[in-house]
């Protein structure tokens, strides 16, 4: 399926997204190809909403649900915008750091694979197979200040956009994002609510830096932040 842009959300594209990833590409996932097909038979087996309710993003492909060319172009561009962090971030650390930084520390987990090593060097090797543990929801700090900064994005969005712009209403917005950290839907990747909930209501640095002012800016530049 082909997904028909409005033209708001192919200029935020043009101007914002492939500046920072010009090969970007988005393809839809009722017809999952390439690596999509590996990640979604994974986190599928804990994320049962993936190709629904979820956006996956691998090396430079966008892969979304079909109902995502009937969302508004404002929840579109929010959407992409969050992509768009994270593809910066990868181009900045390099897909290898990238993708370790990601995965860690469940990424251990591949070790295991060395006490194959056991059929010709000795027994000694199958204490490999306790690199399997890694398979466990154990926190992730590199996934959640990847994520953070995706969500940082959302809620730099809901404070000048949506106009969430209290503390009271910012609170309840970042609440609202941390479910995200503590749930299924990243692996569990950081159980600590309280601590994402301060990270995101707080934030101001990200707004006035880097990726995060280039996306506010556009913001303001195309009619979507009025005083």
């Amino acid at each position: 399926m082909t997904i028909s842009f409005p033209p708001l959300v192919r200029k935020f594209l043009s101007e914002v997204t492939e500046k920072v990833s010009p090969s970007f590409k988005i393809k839809t996932k009722d017809k999952p190809g390439g690596l999509y097909r590996i990640v979604r038979a994974v986190v599928g087996s804990f994320n049962k909403d993936i190709d629904e309710h979820y956006i996956t993003v691998i090396a430079g492909t966008c892969w979304v649900p079909p109902s995502f060319g009937v969302r508004s172009a404002r929840d579109q561009i929010e959407t992409l915008a969050h992509e768009t962090v994270h593809e910066y971030d990868r181009k900045r650390l390099t897909t290898p750091v990238f993708t370790l930084v990601y995965l860690f520390p469940q990424i251990l987990a591949v070790l295991a694979l060395l006490s194959i090593l056991a059929l010709w060097f000795g027994v000694g090797w199958l204490w490999c197979l306790g690199f399997l543990l890694f398979l466990a929801p154990i926190p992730s700090p590199g996934r959640m200040w990847i994520e953070l900064r995706g969500y940082q994005t959302n809620m730099m969005l809901a404070k000048h956009v949506g106009k969430w712009n209290t503390e009271e209403g910012l609170r309840w917005v970042a609440e609202y994002y941390s479910k995200q950290f503590i749930g299924s839907g990243y692996y569990f990747m950081w159980p600590f609510q309280k601590h994402i909930i301060n990270l995101l209501a707080t934030n101001t640095k990200f707004e006035k830096e880097g990726i995060g002012k280039t996306i506010l800016d556009w913001h303001r530049t195309n009619g979507f932040i009025t005083p």
